[in-house]
């Protein structure tokens, strides 16, 4: 299930499952030019005994608009576990999208991955979304430091978090991670 920042709408009752919630920061920069967004991602774990909650703060490359900057936080979260953009991804075919033409690069990597399912995408309002916009608030502060993990769900033992392992350049470009938390 993937649920996608604040729009005035709750939670679905159909959000069985693993839930993934994402969140955007981003500004525009003064003389017009694109600057990185900020994403935080929530994801809830379902069936997974050693992690079941994850925490990611992490930085887009430069993106010329919100909606762009929210394409590359669906992505990451795609990859990893606004209303016209949930639109257009579930209209399933980029070419009836509605115009938004610099998000038809993450679109179809969206659409193309394995992983993402459509009709369980949903626009919630950001009072749902509060652990999601925390991370991306996070990443504000620490976009300037050297990524970090953090495994908490095994305190104590001498167990590797099988998460660690999904963390790859290849899975998480173009963007860039910052901060995440497993427990």
């Amino acid at each position: 299930m993937l649920l996608i920042g604040d729009a005035a709408t709750s939670v679905p009752s159909n959000c069985a499952g693993t839930r993934i919630f994402s969140d955007v920061a981003w500004n525009q920069h003064q003389d017009g030019l694109p600057t990185p967004a900020v994403l935080g991602i929530f994801i809830q774990l379902n069936g997974n005994l050693s992690c079941s909650q994850l925490y990611i703060s992490a930085v887009s490359p430069s993106v010329a608009s919100p909606l762009q900057a929210e394409a590359h936080g669906l992505l990451l979260a795609v990859r990893l576990g606004c209303v016209v953009l949930t639109k257009a991804v579930a209209f399933n075919n980029i070419l009836t999208s509605p115009r938004h033409w610099e998000l038809r690069p993450q679109l179809a990597a969206i659409l193309n991955s394995g992983t993402f399912i459509p009709n369980n995408a949903h626009h919630i309002s950001r009072s749902f979304n509060f652990k999601a916009h925390f991370q991306d608030r996070l990443a504000v502060k620490i976009q300037d430091r050297a990524f970090s993990f953090r495994c908490l769900a095994n305190p104590g033992m001498n167990v590797i978090c099988s998460f660690i392992d999904g963390l790859s350049s290849e899975c998480v470009a173009p963007c860039t991670l910052l901060y995440v938390k497993c427990c």
